[in-house]
């Protein structure tokens, strides 16, 4: 698994971009890194885009990757969007895992695009991005 880190400050969104296989030790550290980037940015997004991975957990695996997000996540308000491939089986995990993590008090959402999670982090309708020259 590579996992690329970029924090759009602007924005206020950690983004990390996802590509390989992913198992539940990966995802585990993964959520580690986030922790420690979200303690370094208060009060930022996250953003996984996960559309470049082979992602085949067990339920068990959801649930222990929900309870590490717990953990390291603690106090954490800001919502947390995922960009995962549009298929049926991806579809039903992230349905599943955003169960488990609202059960834990996380706004979170799964995505196809880019531009519609950047808008839901930021609650900025679709149309109305500024222009530059």
């Amino acid at each position: 698994m590579i996992a690329e880190v970029n924090v759009n400050q602007d924005r206020k969104i950690i983004h990390r971009i996802l590509t390989g296989e992913i198992d539940k030790t990966h995802a585990i550290r993964l959520v580690r890194e986030i922790a420690f980037a979200v303690k370094c940015y208060g009060g930022y997004s996250i953003l996984v885009d996960m559309r470049e991975t082979a992602h085949h957990p067990q339920t068990a695996d959801l649930l222990a990757i929900a309870e590490e997000c717990t953990k390291q996540l603690d106090g954490f308000k800001s919502r947390i969007a995922f960009l995962i491939p549009d298929s049926e089986q991806r579809k039903q995990v992230a349905r599943f895992f955003r169960t488990c993590m609202e059960a834990q008090s996380f706004e979170l959402k799964h995505f196809f695009d880019y531009e519609t999670a950047i808008a839901w982090l930021g609650d900025i309708p679709l149309g109305s991005r500024r222009q530059t020259a």
